[in-house]
C-alpha cells in the first residue's frame, strides 16, 4: 500500500496533476466497482514514448468479467464527466 509520500513522489513526475486528483479517481474506482479488493499507484514511462510520464492505477478486481465491462462503462463516463482530457491522457488503468 502506497503512503501519502509515495502519492506525492508519484505526482511530483507530472505537471498539472494533484494530490486531489489522485484521490478523486481512487474514490470512483472504489464506489463503481464491484468487488475491488485493491487499488495501487505507480508511475508508468512508456518505453516506446520518451518522456511521456503517466499515473498507472493497478485495479485489483474479483468479480464476474460482464460485471466488470458494465462498471467499466460507468468509471469511463465519470472520468469524462468529472476529469479534464487535459489530465484524463495522464492516467492509465489496468484490470487484474
Amino acid at each position: 500500500m502506497e503512503t501519502a509520500y509515495d502519492i506525492l513522489n508519484i505526482i511530483s513526475n507530472i505537471e498539472g496533476i494533484s494530490e486531489q486528483d489522485i484521490e478523486h479517481i481512487h474514490n470512483a474506482i472504489k464506489r463503481i466497482y464491484r468487488g475491488v479488493e485493491s487499488i495501487e499507484h505507480s508511475l508508468f514511462e512508456d518505453p516506446e514514448i520518451p518522456g511521456k510520464k503517466q499515473i498507472c492505477f493497478e485495479i485489483h478486481i474479483s468479480a464476474e468479467s460482464y460485471n466488470i465491462i458494465t462498471d467499466q462503462k460507468e468509471f469511463y463516463r465519470f472520468l469524462v464527466r468529472n476529469i479534464t482530457a487535459e489530465k484524463r491522457k495522464f492516467f492509465v488503468f489496468i484490470y487484474i
